[in-house]
């Protein structure tokens, strides 16, 4: 994941195309990473989700799928 973050730039990186929540194992796996940076990992689960969606998620309910994820 980190050589293609390099590549083609973290804004290009979804979790998800439907909506980008947390409660997969991916989810707390990717958190867990040391190898990416704070901010990649909050455009691949929720930014770019929200840039190619349009809409507007509830910070409340984020953190809760991130509390979840972990």
């Amino acid at each position: 994941l980190p050589y293609v973050l390099e590549r083609i730039g973290e804004e290009l990186i979804i979790f998800a195309s439907d909506y980008p929540h947390g409660g997969s194992a991916f989810t707390g796996d990717l958190l867990g990473r040391s190898d990416l940076s704070e901010r990649a990992k909050t455009k691949i689960l929720r930014d770019n989700g929200i840039r190619l969606l349009g809409e507007e998620i509830d910070a409340v309910e984020y953190q809760n799928d991130l509390q979840s994820a972990s």
